[in-house]
């Protein structure tokens, strides 16, 4: 079923914890205002990035926010003192990520191939409604695989001190000299290991790459990406 409407607010669901929302045609006129609201689930959604990000700014309890190929928004704002899990992946057009989170423990990035820049805010009106006990978990994991975020800009989350990233391909050995960049370059050719996006996310953050076409490589010549949307029924 196609809805062409769907309204969700503390009227009508007072006490709704769970959304789960998969292949909603993006004409669909959506509002989601839950201040109750825990979990919060969203698939395949290309539509009016208000109505994530109004879910957000009103659902300060949620604790997991989950997305598959959300690309509606290119900044996403969260705020919440029981936050716990942050999914992202395939989060295409996300270039800004902002969180006051302090019960944060995983954060997956993986694949938001035009991420630029991940803000953790020191403070917050939400900081008043922390129990005086608080405490941080140990460990905040953060799942940069495949994504565009620049190198700079991961080297400032390994420095922060609770912060474990993982699938850092610079640290694992895949980072793009002129010999991993071949190397991967006919690895996503040849083999389908790597995507497109994945790839030219990659040549971006070692700065082999920029909008003006691939660098420093003489007789190549330009390379641009203009590879079609896959389709949105199929997963990675």
């Amino acid at each position: 079923v196609a809805f062409a409407e769907v309204k969700l607010d503390a009227t009508l669901t007072p006490i709704l914890r769970d959304i789960f929302m998969q292949n909603v045609p993006e004409e669909c006129d959506a509002i989601i205002r839950c201040p109750k609201l825990h979990k919060f689930s969203i698939h395949y959604w290309s539509g009016d990035p208000d109505v994530v990000q109004g879910m957000l700014d009103v659902a300060t309890r949620l604790r997991s926010f989950d997305s598959y190929k959300l690309r509606s928004n290119d900044v996403l704002r969260f705020a919440g003192n029981k936050l716990e899990t942050i999914d992202l992946h395939r989060g295409e057009s996300l270039s800004r990520v902002e969180l006051w989170a302090p019960s944060l423990r995983n954060l997956r990035l993986q694949a938001c191939y035009s991420l630029e820049k991940v803000r953790f805010l020191k403070t917050h009106p939400l900081a008043q409604m922390l129990p005086a006990d608080h405490t941080p978990p140990p460990v905040l994991e953060v799942n940069v695989l495949n994504s565009g975020l620049p190198s700079s800009a991961v080297r400032a989350l390994k420095a922060k001190p609770r912060v474990q990233v993982v699938g850092d391909e610079e640290e694992d050995g895949g980072g793009f000299g002129l010999g991993g960049m071949m190397g991967g370059m006919m690895g996503g050719m040849m083999g389908g290991m790597m995507g497109h996006e994945a790839l030219f996310a990659q040549l971006r953050r070692s700065g082999i790459l920029n909008d003006g076409g691939l660098q420093n490589f003489d007789g190549l010549g330009d390379f641009d990406d203009d590879d079609e949307e896959d389709d949105d029924d199929e997963d990675d």
